[in-house]
């Protein structure tokens, strides 16, 4: 099986080979023996696939996507290009959620949310399960670890999530992996191609998608004890919509997605606590990248190597700060609202229709709820 130890930071070009989830034997036909004419070409497995590195380049996750994430919390958050969406906190959580524009112009969204009484471990190894998932996420559907490194711990899934509303279907296949320094932990996942698995049928193939976090210990506001967590998280995708139709439901449904996470995450704690056989892909989580330094010793790395500064590239994301990011305006009244409404509703059944894809969990829960509010107020 391919594969390659993690090399130093001495260099940003490394390939990473992912070799095959299943387990081969060594077992060969005899060479006189042959099924099909020398000239036809043989049928190549899934599983052949996924060992040859030609198939498995696309699929490396490099110290580069790890500079994307450091960079994105090296920002203010109160930036100038961020505008708050929401700040709520319960019993076991604190809440922050902002928005901004992504390079690729679609909506980004970070939140920050503090888990009290949880360790770092238990929470990368939470979101990381996908065997545990569809126990707390409403849309998670199917998903299949393709491929995996034993060196550094990425993997390659295949993810099928549904809006269980009108029963769209959206397909990712999603590169994963994981630094770890000292207790804190960071979480890469992008969207990369990949031609030999096969797709559901009528759902939407979904290629830019971004979500990426660190995980690190924080103060409970309890005992002042560093025994809560922290996730920061940034994340955008192709919603496949209208942006004010994706903004709209999501910006809704933010908390109350959050307030399902919650007790997702203390099923899974006690779930781990009875001690059960560890799933491949937790396993793959502990094999994570170890970094003895803060990353932002690889940002002079870069600097050199693509003749290009973080000061450029901040003066560009600078730039790209649009109208979509300023407050909005005073609340319009129950009549516009109303009509604004109908658009929305009107607007994602369209979207539905033709893109067969889904919004994400809180653009679901929280367009519903906010309708049947709003219009009990303008009854009133």
């Amino acid at each position: 099986m391919p594969s390659s130890s993690f090399p130093s930071f001495s260099g940003i070009s490394f390939p990473v080979e992912f070799g095959s989830v299943q387990n081969l034997t060594n077992f060969q036909l005899p060479s006189l023996i042959t099924w099909s004419d020398e000239n036809e070409t043989p049928e190549v497995t899934p599983v052949q696939r996924a060992l040859q590195p030609s198939v498995a380049k696309p699929y490396i996750l490099t110290e580069k996507d790890l500079l994307e994430l450091h960079q994105l919390l090296e920002e203010e958050i109160d930036g100038p290009c961020w505008v708050k969406v929401l700040e709520r906190s319960d019993t076991n959580i604190r809440f922050k959620g902002h928005r901004r524009n992504s390079k690729k112009g679609h909506l980004m969204y970070r939140t920050i949310t503090i888990h009290e009484d949880i360790t770092t471990e238990i929470l990368r190894d939470f979101y990381w399960d996908d065997e545990f998932r569809s126990n707390w996420d409403a849309m998670h559907f199917k998903s299949d670890l393709l491929e995996e490194c034993k060196e550094t711990g990425a993997m390659l899934v295949h993810w099928i999530r549904k809006f269980p509303v009108v029963a769209c279907y959206r397909d990712y296949t999603i590169a994963r992996r994981i630094w770890q320094l000292g207790d804190s932990y960071y979480c890469i996942c992008k969207g990369v191609p990949c031609t030999y698995i096969t797709r559901r049928e009528n759902a939407k193939k979904v290629d830019e998608f971004w979500s990426s976090w660190r995980i690190q210990p924080a103060k409970s506001e309890r005992d002042g004890q560093m025994s809560a967590s922290e996730i920061t998280l940034f994340h955008y995708e192709d919603m496949g919509m209208p942006r004010g139709i994706a903004k709209f439901g999501v910006e809704n449904g933010m908390w109350g997605t959050v307030k399902r996470i919650d007790p997702g995450l203390r099923a899974y704690l006690k779930y781990r606590a009875s001690d059960p056989p560890l799933s491949r892909y937790v396993l793959l989580a502990h094999i994570n990248t170890k970094l003895t330094s803060l990353p932002s010793t690889l940002l002079q790395l870069l600097e050199k190597q693509d003749g290009s500064t973080s000061s450029s590239s901040s003066e560009v994301e600078t730039n790209k700060c649009s109208s979509h990011n300023k407050p909005a305006a005073a609340a319009a009244s129950p009549d516009v609202m109303i009509s604004k409404l109908v658009v929305c509703v009107g607007a994602l059944a369209l979207a539905c229709s033709f893109d067969r894809g889904f919004l994400m969990k809180a653009l679901i829960f929280g367009i519903p709820r906010r309708l049947v509010r709003r219009s009990r107020r303008v009854a009133c």
